[in-house]
């Protein structure tokens, strides 16, 4: 399209009635206005940047956690400007974000009735003929153009949401045919963060699938590998460093762009590496250490943050540490540079071989055990995102008031716990099956999405409220961990011999 076109006429180009995949994106327009009405406000962010401690009471068996350290020394002014993007008057609010996975990345989990059975993108493309088939052609354009609607971001940013983490593919940036993926994502990512500009909201562009898969069996990598040939062979770990220079050079085209200015706050270099290979050579930590400078003389740290994941749910006492004598050996390079924590009571913990789901061990292991597994993060002084975490449990069980209540207590333990200055939810939207008669799937907490939730009655201050008053002066703190729960009826758990596996009980009440 032509220098001042529309947002659409940046789409004009897309449909195709050829069989072969679209041609690579023109550079988006430039400096164009998108409307001439005034941008809605961004919905008021929840809770508060690292204030208040993240316990309650102080009974018997009460669970102990040291006092809070105080806020700077887990982030800077900088590094809470740039999250905030072009809006700095509201930098000491905690941000409430939501993933937008399934896009540009399918997942069989969040599109069980599109994907028919396919496990990762690599196969559903494939069994519609491949890359240059038009039936798959056809497919996908359909998918990235009507997944994320400007209808679903009026609902999450009414709800709050004021940051948008998006998994994307190595192939988005590095496209070749021969990997099996279709080429034209940009064009549709161009015209989100476009939506996302108009309603002041952010985004983190979040490199989810590299080259050969970063992580064994795991079909969210574009296509499921028994091995993680990122790690492995040497050409496709070369290619995928390749992509994360790329993906910082989109960044920078993205900013000069009038229309997408100021939206992206930030890059993630890999989602949840296969741990196996932390100190491996090629390795996450080889690697991290080897791109964080590059990258930072492509995007320097008030352009963006950069966001480190450490494969999966346990906090890994290794990437903490590290990471703490990085940013105290290179305050210039490793700046704005955050950990990201995903935090799950499935995947091996609640359904655990022999175990039995009961709706109050949740509540139990958000209030009471998950605080201190994140004890070593918090010590270490560390900014923290939680880049993912949901309502599902592990088991097909729970209605919607479990869901609720869940949320609102993972909200709380985010708003509460100094360092955490944001969180993701996952997902923003999981589109069921449909069954005989057009019936979708039943309740689920392990399908049940953001959208779904408020849906279900979910307010947008739910687990964060403030408490009134709290010290001897009557100074207020900060967001309350689980406000509705007796704190004092936690087991004792105490920071530094509890796992994230450990099972939780709830105190009997004592009469």
């Amino acid at each position: 399209p032509a220098p001042g076109a529309g947002v659409e006429e940046a789409l004009s180009t897309v449909t195709s009635t050829s069989t072969a995949p679209p041609p690579a994106p023109p550079p988006p327009p430039t400096l164009a206005p998108l409307s001439t009405a005034s941008p809605p406000q961004a919905g008021q962010a929840t809770g508060g940047l690292g204030v208040g401690a993240a316990g309650g009471g102080g009974g018997e068996g009460a669970m102990w956690l040291p006092p809070p350290p105080p806020t700077t020394k887990h982030i800077t002014k900088l590094e809470a400007e740039i999250l905030c993007g072009p809006d700095k008057e509201n930098c000491k609010a905690h941000f409430a974000g939501v993933n937008l996975d399934g896009w540009l990345v399918l997942q069989a989990d969040l599109l069980p009735g599109m994907m028919d059975g396919a496990d990762d993108e690599w196969t559903f493309i494939h069994r519609l003929g491949g890359p240059s088939a038009q039936k798959a052609v056809n497919a996908m354009h359909e998918h990235w153009g009507s997944f994320v609607t400007e209808d679903d971001l009026d609902r999450l940013q009414k709800f709050g949401i004021t940051h948008c983490r998006i998994p994307i593919g190595y192939w988005l940036l590095d496209y070749d045919v021969a990997d099996g993926y279709l080429d034209g994502g940009e064009r549709y990512l161009f015209r989100l963060l476009a939506w996302l500009k108009q309603r002041n909201m952010q985004a983190v562009l979040d490199l989810h699938a590299l080259p050969g898969a970063q992580a064994v069996n795991a079909p969210s990598v574009g296509r499921t590998s028994s091995s993680a040939q990122f790690f492995l062979n040497a050409a496709l770990h070369e290619r995928g460093r390749r992509a994360m220079e790329k993906l910082a050079e989109l960044i920078l085209e993205m900013d000069r762009n009038g229309l997408t200015s100021d939206v992206i706050v930030g890059m993630e270099l890999v989602n949840e590496p296969d741990w196996d290979y932390w100190d491996t050579s090629p390795g996450i930590r080889e690697l991290y250490e080897d791109m964080v400078p590059k990258l930072r003389k492509l995007l320097p740290k008030e352009q963006g943050g950069i966001f480190l994941s450490f494969a999966g749910p346990a906090m890994r006492s290794e990437g903490v540490e590290w990471l703490e004598a990085m940013r105290q050996e290179h305050p210039d390079d490793y700046a704005a540079v955050f950990y990201d924590a995903h935090v799950s009571h499935g995947y091996g913990d609640n359904d655990a071989p022999g175990r039995v789901w009961r709706r109050e061990v949740d509540s139990c292991k958000t209030c009471c055990r998950d605080p201190p597994l994140l004890q070593p993060l918090v010590r270490a002084g560390l900014p923290i995102v939680i880049g993912e975490y949901s309502v599902d449990m592990g088991f097909d069980e729970g209605d919607s008031a479990f869901a609720l209540e869940y949320f609102s207590n993972q909200r709380s333990l985010w708003a509460s716990a100094p360092g955490i200055v944001g969180s993701f939810f996952w997902n923003f939207k999981v589109v069921p099956k449909t069954g005989t008669g057009g019936k979708t799937e039943g309740f689920s907490p392990r399908r049940t999405s953001l959208l779904d939730l408020i849906r279900l009655g979910a307010k947008a201050d739910s687990g964060v409220p403030l408490a009134a008053t709290s010290s001897s002066a009557g100074a207020a703190v900060g967001p309350r961990l689980c406000p509705d729960k007796d704190l004092n009826l936690c087991p004792s758990i105490f920071p530094g011999n509890v796992l994230w596996t450990d099972e939780c009980h709830w105190q009997l009440q004592q009469a």
